[in-house]
């Protein structure tokens, strides 16, 4: 019996540990799931799961009861946290540290966006995006790589109790993203990277500096002279690792030991990003300044929201300033522009406990939804179907055709015109039946572009056929009914029931030929046959003597005797 798919308000907070990621979601999702987290070296997922997961164990993968690493804590803490009421602390109303952008000349200058995507042209990436479009909208699939750097010698040491600290608030920034608008899709898929070593004490430096090229040198990514280039590549990497959409790196410094909980040059978080797409990578302290770690989910989701277009509403922020891939203006700024609300952006921790984001905010990010219909603006397109080749191969019928989704055009002039939606399948039916999915020609249904086979094995019978094709995309398009690929065949064909043509056998012929046609054997007076076969599609017939006459369409056995015939005056005979 089929599992039902299960209403969002029926599913339950679920713990996966996965021996198949791809898998376990893809069946979890089928059903009406929904996996915001994935712990990619660990085999986890957590999201909302239907309830017969609880108890049904799929031999694959399984409800998890007991503590996976330091995950299953995050989690709890996670739970707890959504449902525990909390008190604003006045004193942490005060403004974030200013985004730092891309610019910054420290280690990036002379760093060309251009020649780096030249140089690494052959990177996975969405459709239409370069190597260096790592964030342009908050919808999809997100790497999130966290690096914790641990000093050879300095006066903070990371702990198991602050590490699971970090990995737990990272989790709760991260979900405030994916609560918050389920339609985005949103699913974050971490790696965790504690305790990398450093040489010199990452508080004690200024946020950007020498440590940060060091961390990325001990994961195996070395400085070239540009510390953005190891972090492209690391990123990059990182999403093709993980087949996701976006990614980014999250630096968290150890300042437990601190006493401001900022580095040297005053800051305490910050992102880095450019107005020609997104971040790389965004900076934490552990006590994130007066915010303390308890607080860090605030400060994450923050900074996360500049990794994505958005940019801060507080300090010197403009009204007419237009930023993200739909180049919204920040008419939610302090300075009396448009609206005046509490939203995330303008820092503190008071719009994350209450979940407030503004509508200029949502547009820097992508969160657009104009037709009210359930699917952000810029994956909502109905994806197109088209054939090249339909008839009889080997006996079957088939089509063979091209199915593609469309590019929502950045208004943004800094911003690539990018999709990250994918044909999901292609499906056909014929006259008006069910729809039964057909085949990738590359072997999987998982690319913006996708040619189709579609087969259909049981075409032997005369008669009309009408196929009709249409494309599913990733965020729930389907091709109109007006656009679908439509396809007339008549079946040509003669077939005979008595193939034989066994003069004792009373045979049928069918026929159909563009205009339909059958005729059946049939006696010609008293003594001879017509019997009617199939020449290829053609209708032929041959008569033939009957030596004991012809009764009801067959050659009979012995002569019947008509008594009135053999009667009647020669005349009348």
């Amino acid at each position: 019996m089929a599992l039902p798919c299960y209403a969002s308000e029926d599913l339950v907070d679920g713990f996966i540990v996965a021996k198949d990621i791809s898998f376990a979601r893809s069946e979890i999702e089928s059903f009406g799931g929904n996996i915001n987290h994935i712990f990619f070296n660990d085999g986890v997922l957590i999201g909302k799961i239907p309830p017969y997961l609880k108890s049904k164990d799929y031999s694959v993968y399984y409800v998890e009861d007991v503590v996976h690493n330091s995950i299953y804590d995050a989690w709890k803490k996670n739970l707890e946290w959504k449902s525990t009421d909390h008190v604003v602390d006045e004193s942490l109303r005060p403004i974030l540290n200013d985004v730092v952008t891309f610019e910054d000349d420290l280690f990036s200058k002379g760093f060309s966006k251009d020649e780096y995507n030249a140089r690494n042209f052959v990177k996975s990436t969405p459709y239409g995006a370069l190597p260096t479009d790592t964030s342009l909208y908050m919808i999809g699939d997100v790497s999130v790589s966290v690096i914790l750097p641990e000093s050879i010698s300095g006066s903070e040491d990371w702990t198991s109790l602050e590490i699971s600290n970090v990995h737990a608030e990272i989790m709760n920034g991260l979900d405030w993203w994916a609560v918050n608008n389920p339609d985005a899709d949103l699913t974050f898929v971490y790696d965790w990277n504690d305790q990398v070593s450093i040489v010199n004490e990452a508080i004690e430096s200024n946020g950007i500096d020498w440590w940060i090229v060091q961390s990325m040198e001990s994961l195996g990514y070395p400085f070239t002279g540009v510390h953005m280039d190891s972090i492209y590549d690391f990123v990059n990497d990182q999403r093709d690792l993980k087949d996701t959409d976006w990614g980014y790196i999250v630096f968290v410094a150890d300042s437990s030991n601190d006493a401001d909980g900022k580095f040297a040059d005053g800051r305490f978080a910050f992102a880095i990003y450019g107005g020609d797409g997104g971040g790389p990578y965004l900076v934490m302290t552990y006590n994130n300044g007066l915010y303390g770690i308890d607080n860090m989910g605030a400060v994450i989701a923050h900074e996360t929201g500049h990794i994505f277009g958005a940019i801060d509403q507080y300090g010197s922020c403009s009204c007419i300033d237009d930023f993200g891939y739909l180049n919204y203006e920040n008419q939610n700024c302090v300075k009396g522009c448009a609206i005046n609300e509490e939203s995330i952006m303008r820092g503190g921790i008071s719009p994350f406990i209450n979940n407030e984001i503004d509508q200029y905010a949502k547009g820097q990010i992508g969160w657009i939804d104009s037709d009210a219909d359930g699917i952000l603006d810029i994956v909502d397109f109905e994806p197109s179907v088209s054939s090249f080749f339909s008839g009889e191969v080997n006996g079957h019928f088939s089509i063979l055709g091209d199915s593609s989704s469309q590019v929502y055009f950045s208004p943004n002039s800094y911003y690539s015109d990018v999709s990250i939606n994918k044909i999901m399948d292609v499906e056909y039916n014929l006259n008006e039946g069910d729809w039964i999915s057909g085949f990738a020609i590359d072997g999987l249904f998982d690319s913006f572009d996708e040619q189709y086979n579609v087969t259909h094995n049981e075409i032997f019978d005369w008669g009309d056929y009408l196929f009709k094709v249409r494309a599913q995309d990733r965020f729930g398009g389907v091709t109109d009914l007006s656009n679908y690929v439509e396809i007339n065949y008549q079946s040509m064909g003669c077939t005979d029931s008595d193939i034989e043509n066994d003069e004792k056998v009373k045979g049928f012929v069918l026929n159909y030929d563009g205009v339909f046609g059958d005729e059946e054997d049939q006696c010609i007076g008293r003594i001879n046959l017509r019997q009617y076969s199939c020449n290829v599609n053609d209708i032929v017939y041959q008569d033939l003597n009957c030596t004991y006459g012809c009764g009801n369409g067959i050659c009979l056995n012995k002569t019947i005797i008509y008594p009135a015939f053999f009667n009647a005056p020669i005349s009348e005979r």
